[in-house]
């Protein structure tokens, strides 16, 4: 991808929708990467973490109660 600005757009908007595939896809595609290119795939990755910690700690809660 040329526009840099455009692809680190795509993988926000790609990252709040959950399709990391995308997230993947479009990264390789960018020629010249600038920090926010390198920042999005890390935070969805982090999103992504945290989402599943969350989830794993209210079924353990559920389990002691």
């Amino acid at each position: 991808m040329e526009d840099v600005f455009i692809a680190t757009a795509l993988i926000d908007k790609y990252c709040k929708a959950g399709k990391f595939r995308s997230v993947r896809e479009v990264f390789r595609k960018i020629g010249n990467k600038k920090l926010a290119s390198w920042n999005m795939p890390y935070l969805a990755t982090e999103k992504r973490r945290l989402l599943f910690l969350t989830k794993c700690a209210m079924q353990v809660s559920s389990q002691m109660l």
